[in-house]
């Protein structure tokens, strides 16, 4: 609760400070506003303990800032400083744009320690409206403002029906807090039944999530509205956005409908994360847009990171996709970031315009590389650690589903090969110039190679730091 209220101060600055000032002098103000509720969030899990002045904030009971959502939430603000550091300042006056992510992610924040089902909704769309406004920045584009409707119509659409899966919760259990309803859907579970009003509950809600995640079947939004939106924006919905989507949606569905997972929503999830996993590759093979190739991308991620979900053991479940989350969110900033600097140099966002890059821009061409086997989860990088852990807690489980992953790994390595081959293969007449990158960018850059290859070697870290805080 500290962090949010921390960043949701630093956005009225931003805003206020910025009215006739461009962006550039409040940035300053929104990345240490998120650095300062970065350290205090990590200093309360060191601590393994709430502050008192945490406890007192939340005497509401509707949030609970447990490890879970502290750990959730630093990935959260990290990825968003990484993000801030890796793209130019936009050079309009005032810093709304820079506001609203920073409203966003106290949305985001929201979703990782709700306890209750309404600030589970509030949490989500204090997420999800920024969103509509960021999508369509670019006014004179028609891209942008094409996304920003479909983005806006898809998410009230799938917010109606999370908020109608809400209402049949409420009817079927009385309570709209998550472990009041865990106590409901306990006996239903082990008895092997569950009543309309649940049961109509947890599908309608799972849709509503999968809507936010763009997973299979209802993906179908996610390309256009990433290739028309900025690449800030785009970055920031692909990763911190889904990553907090996601924290929300295991929350919930394991605390409140984990006893439910076998004769409810189980097989559900894992032929929604199939599809996700082997469409979402296969489209992305056929893509000449890197925004799009991504996008799509995104939607094999979300399968993988479904696979979490049916892992029986609650503890095990989140720290597995805790550590998926991670290696995609900095994965996927790294390869925006390069597609933001190619566009700062007058290049579009298609596959063609990587290029050649590798011969004069060494820097931008290894962290293409890092990134790109982290994606396709190769060993040495963070990426195959998540993977790996999802892969081997889910085979227990579905030992189908995780054939069905493995079949989708080997089609995303020819899709992730697109850019090696670009960059470093194809022949061309002359090599791309050396491209401007700022010092920030650099820093965003070499922060997020860190990550990627630091946990991917040394994967005892991760391990230490599961028994640190879990146990």
């Amino acid at each position: 609760m500290i962090a949010i209220i921390i960043i949701f101060l630093g956005a009225l600055v931003c805003l206020f400070a910025s009215i006739k000032k461009t962006e550039n002098f409040a940035m300053p103000i929104a990345i240490t506003s998120i650095g300062i509720a970065l350290v205090t969030t990590i200093m309360q899990l060191a601590a393994k303990a709430p502050w008192a002045l945490e406890e007192k904030l939340q005497s509401g009971g509707m949030l609970i800032f447990d490890y879970s959502a502290q750990l959730f939430s630093s990935i959260l603000m990290l990825g968003t400083i990484i993000i801030l550091l890796g793209f130019k300042s936009s050079k309009n006056l005032g810093a709304d744009l820079l506001g609203l992510i920073l409203f966003s992610l106290c949305g985001g924040l929201i979703l990782t320690g709700f306890v209750h089902l309404v600030m589970m909704f509030l949490g989500i769309e204090i997420l999800s409206i920024p969103l509509y406004v960021l999508a369509g920045a670019n006014k004179q584009a028609k891209d942008s403002n094409e996304a920003a409707i479909k983005y806006f119509l898809m998410g009230a659409f799938s917010t109606a029906i999370l908020l109608m899966g809400c209402a049949f919760m409420y009817g079927g259990s009385g309570t709209l807090y998550i472990a009041e309803i865990a106590k409901t859907t306990y006996m239903q579970g082990h008895l092997g039944v569950s009543t309309p009003l649940i049961f109509g509950g947890v599908i309608l809600i799972l849709i509503g999530f999968v809507f936010k995640v763009a997973g299979v079947p209802f993906h179908f939004w996610s390309p256009d509205v990433y290739e028309g939106s900025p690449t800030r924006a785009t970055v920031f919905m692909a990763s911190v956005v889904k990553v907090a989507a996601f924290a929300g949606f295991i929350r919930l569905f394991a605390i409140a409908f984990g006893e439910l997972q076998a004769h409810s929503w189980g097989n559900i999830v894992a032929i929604i994360s199939a599809l996700s996993i082997l469409v979402g590759n296969s489209a992305a093979t056929i893509q000449t847009n890197a925004k799009r190739l991504l996008a799509y991308s995104g939607i094999a991620q979300a399968g993988y990171m479904l696979i979490a979900f049916i892992n029986s053991n609650s503890g095990t479940a989140l720290w597995n996709l805790l550590t998926y989350s991670a290696a995609y969110v900095l994965a996927s900033i790294i390869i925006f970031i390069i597609i933001g600097v190619l566009n700062q140099n007058g290049k579009d966002s298609s596959l063609e315009s990587f290029r050649g890059i590798a011969t004069n821009n060494k820097f931008i061409s290894f962290a293409i590389v890092i990134a790109m086997l982290s994606m396709a989860g190769v060993p040495m990088t963070l990426g195959f650690v998540g993977k790996y852990n999802i892969l081997t807690s889910g085979f227990a489980v579905k030992p189908w589903l995780v054939i069905v992953a493995l079949i989708g790994s080997a089609i995303g390595i020819g899709v992730y090969f697109k850019f090696f081959k670009n960059a470093f293969l194809d022949a061309v007449a002359e090599p791309m110039e050396k491209l401007s990158i700022s010092i920030s960018q650099k820093i965003a850059l070499g922060i997020s190679i860190f990550g990627i290859l630091f946990f991917g070697i040394l994967p005892i870290f991760i391990s230490n730091l599961k028994d640190f805080f879990v146990n």
